[in-house]
């Protein structure tokens, strides 16, 4: 499956599960396959899902400093998306899921660093980093330890996991 097509599919996807999704924008310095959005209600706590969808061209193989750096922009857009207040003040806690797809794969360091790499809990934020090697068809997972990260996070990247094996790529 090419990275496109992977990508419209998973647009697709995301449109039928009620996201608002905006397709190849730049939101600031972002430049975004698509970007797409929705209210979500775990018990209690109501969050935002933010996802940014990149789709890397096919001559770029994406090293850790480029894959952070795109999740530090993408995590940036999103503590400002309708004047967040502060960590310690939120009522809605927004998540941030930086999915990037591409055919060339990842370099070694960077697969083991997203892999292997646990996150100090944060108190209202929560975010998360899945890449898509469509030659393997791997989807690699930032994993997450905390103690009010860890349970929506776990289910988000379960729920974009389901998402990818319904669109055709296995994990």
């Amino acid at each position: 499956m090419s990275d496109y097509e992977l990508s419209t599919r998973f647009l697709a996807k995301m449109e039928s599960e009620g996201f608002l999704c905006q397709k190849e924008t730049s939101l600031g310095p972002l430049s975004v396959y698509f970007y797409g959005c929705k209210n979500v209600r775990y018990g209690l706590l109501q969050y935002y899902l933010h996802y940014y969808v990149f789709q890397l061209s096919s001559e770029l193989r994406p090293s850790l400093q480029y894959v952070i750096g795109l999740h530090a922009l993408a995590r940036g857009f999103t503590n400002n998306f309708r004047n967040m207040k502060s960590r310690w003040y939120r009522f809605i806690v927004p998540i941030t899921v930086t999915l990037i797809i591409s055919e060339n794969g990842y370099d070694e360091e960077t697969i083991l660093k997203i892999c292997s790499t646990k996150q100090r809990h944060q108190m209202g934020d929560c975010n998360t980093i899945l890449l898509v090697d469509t030659s393997k068809k791997q989807v690699y997972k930032l994993n997450k330890i905390g103690f009010i990260g860890s349970l929506p996070l776990k289910r988000v990247n379960k729920y974009t996991c389901s998402l990818l094996a319904e669109i055709g790529l296995n994990e």
